[in-house]
């Protein structure tokens, strides 16, 4: 490369990675309105946001424990691949 920079990102190959972070924004904020209509029923059903906050509270660690048995995964499969 002579160090001169693309005309597009469809130029530079960016245009599938624009692609992936609109489609994740797009899912982030469906279920954004997801998750407002669930509390909304939670909080209406129950009168109290208990529940709400347990659920907040508990979300993060599996969402850690989920990612960390995900990365394990790809390593074992990076090294049975190397093999």
């Amino acid at each position: 490369m002579d160090g001169r920079r693309p005309a597009s990102p469809a130029a530079s190959g960016a245009a599938n990675s624009i692609a992936q972070v609109g489609f994740g924004g797009m899912c982030g904020g469906i279920g954004s309105m997801l998750m407002l209509l669930v509390a909304g029923g939670v909080l209406q059903w129950l009168g109290n946001f208990t529940p709400l906050f347990l659920f907040a509270g508990v979300m993060h660690p599996l969402a850690w424990i989920a990612i960390r048995a995900r990365i394990e995964d790809a390593r074992r499969l990076a090294d049975h691949a190397l093999r």
